[in-house]
């Protein structure tokens, strides 16, 4: 039952993070863009808040096992958004849009995937009776 809800909260995460890939495009994929547009900017803090907030509520058992990113930093993001207000780092913010997120993204469509084969093979869906 606990590997479900982690695969629904990675689910959760791959939505935030196609949000922030959003965000990118509406703002040209530019830094300097990023920067002078307050809403695109709380926009894509918002997406961080809510990935680090998600990744708080995997399981440790989860996290152990799936630790090819670093869930202790991911969570962090929550605060990096929610305490810095005015005086968000802009630098750190479009690391975590044009590095972090990516590869964040590609990890978790590799759990769920994974997750998705081995629930097939060990519990098929069982046809309706007739």
């Amino acid at each position: 039952m606990g590997n479900l809800r982690n695969v629904d909260i990675l689910d959760r995460i791959l939505c935030c993070c196609d949000d922030i890939a959003e965000v990118r495009q509406r703002c040209g994929d530019s830094f300097e863009a990023l920067k002078a547009d307050r809403v695109c900017t709380y926009a894509a803090a918002m997406c961080l808040y809510m990935i680090g907030q998600l990744a708080n509520r995997l399981t440790g058992d989860f996290k152990a096992i799936y630790n090819n990113v670093s869930w202790p930093d991911i969570s962090v993001w929550s605060n990096l958004a929610a305490y810095s207000r005015d005086n968000l780092d802009h630098g750190t913010l479009w690391k975590a849009m044009t590095e972090d997120i990516p590869r964040l993204r590609l990890y978790c469509e590799q759990i769920i995937s994974r997750h998705s084969i081995l629930n097939h093979i060990i519990l098929p869906v069982r046809e309706p009776d007739i």
